[in-house]
């Protein structure tokens, strides 16, 4: 099955600010393996969110919701320090995404 993704502005921005280029590919490779339904090593945090965990650099962790063939993208964390405030922004950014018909965010 195919899923439409979509990522969320802020995503896009904690991404492109991510300088180290060996930490972004890797990023974006635990990402790839989540949309082509590989193993991952991901967390639910409540609401139908989860949490995508990346042991590397500061514990990386992305944030998202996937269902009936939709995933999105919502938020990224830079490390365990931030981590419960990144899941409350990812919560926000959920109900946005629910409120507003995906308004801001754009398919990947």
């Amino acid at each position: 099955m195919s899923l439409s993704v979509y990522e969320s502005n802020k995503f896009r921005r904690w991404l492109s600010g991510i300088k180290d280029p060996t930490i972004k590919g890797r990023i974006i490779s635990h990402i790839s393996k989540l949309i082509d339904g590989l193993s991952c090593d991901i967390k639910p945090i409540g609401h139908g969110l989860s949490e995508l965990r990346m042991h590397l650099g500061a514990g990386y962790r992305v944030y998202f919701y996937e269902d009936q063939g939709v995933l999105i993208l919502l938020l990224a964390g830079g490390d365990k320090k931030s981590q419960r405030r990144d899941i409350k922004k990812a919560h926000l950014l959920y109900e946005y995404w629910s409120n507003n018909n995906g308004y801001d965010f754009q398919k990947i």
